[in-house]
């Protein structure tokens, strides 16, 4: 090879090593852009807690058999009634 086709060379190389290492840098920033994001959480930013990645989420309950309400032999609780002689005022709603 001649000098001037190494020189050329050269000067080709040393551009692109330019341009790769400027390319370098963003995905470098870019990447470290990404890495803050992914650990923000409820604790150290405005996102609710229900945004935070891994956390434990409630498994559904496993049914028990039972109907829903008040079952078989339970006491229930109420008012008693009052005897319209007891009844000393009546208020409009």
């Amino acid at each position: 090879m001649s000098i001037s086709k190494c020189d050329r060379k050269l000067i080709h190389l040393r551009e692109e090593n330019k341009t790769l290492r400027a390319e370098n840098e963003s995905l470098r920033k870019k990447v470290k852009d990404l890495e803050e994001k992914l650990n923000t959480n409820s604790r150290n930013s405005s996102k609710s807690p229900s945004q935070d990645p891994n956390r434990s989420r409630k498994g559904k309950t496993k049914p028990s058999g039972k109907k829903q309400g008040a079952q078989k032999g339970h006491k229930g609780h109420a008012r008693e009634s009052v005897s319209p002689e007891n009844i000393t005022e009546f208020k409009d709603i």
